[in-house]
């Protein structure tokens, strides 16, 4: 068995603790993305709630929607930030944020991405704003949660529960897995593995899940 090392960008959020930043708006997908990201943390994280507003002026709503957050319970440290697009792109300013904050992990909800398509916008999903997140931000992970997301730990109350993950095993899953067991609770967390197409050396046969 072949044994996980944590990439050396793991190894100092492990001595430094990791910067999860999650990226808040009005509505459901935010609320559990949160949840999410409060599942990933441990003593020494940090949790940064950021939201984005299009002017000054509009501080005091940022501040006021991210309240409610700083208001449930969280052993961690929380850290509110409102940032102001102005004359930037909402995504290049969530970009530079990230990278100048050393995030190690940016976690949002998404409601395009689980959309029935219709007649008119048969593929919802190819106007997501996460996936323009996910493909403009280079300096930091990205975790994105769908606002259908039905798990036991996202339906549950009970924080405790543990989550359960799964991870399709591809060529460039290895620093994906040492973050996740570097960050999973060995006593109640499971990791499970797959991958598709899986060839076993030993009978030579191929199975759709492994």
């Amino acid at each position: 068995m072949q044994r996980l090392t944590p990439s050396s960008s793991f190894r100092r959020s492990l001595r430094r603790g990791a910067i999860i930043t999650t990226l808040i708006a009005d509505n459901h997908a935010s609320k559990l993305a949160v949840k999410m990201a409060k599942a990933l943390l441990r003593p020494r994280d940090e949790l940064q709630l950021v939201t984005v507003v299009m002017s000054e002026d509009s501080i005091s709503y940022g501040n006021d929607l991210l309240a409610p957050y700083l208001q449930e319970k969280c052993s961690n440290n929380v850290t509110p930030v409102v940032l102001v697009k102005s004359d930037e792109g909402m995504i290049e300013v969530i970009s530079e944020y990230v990278a100048a904050s050393g995030a190690d992990l940016l976690v949002l909800g998404s409601h395009n991405l689980c959309a029935a398509g219709t007649r008119d916008n048969p593929m919802p999903a190819s106007g997501s704003f996460a996936l323009r997140v996910l493909k403009h931000v280079k300096h930091s992970s990205v975790l994105l949660v769908k606002a259908n997301s039905k798990g036991p730990y996202i339906r549950s109350d009970n924080e405790g529960m543990g989550l359960k993950v799964m991870v399709d095993c591809q060529a460039n899953s290895r620093h994906m897995l040492g973050w996740l067991i570097e960050q999973m609770d060995a006593e109640k967390d499971a990791l499970f593995l797959a991958a598709a197409k899986a060839h076993d050396p030993g009978t030579g046969a191929v199975s759709s899940a492994y």
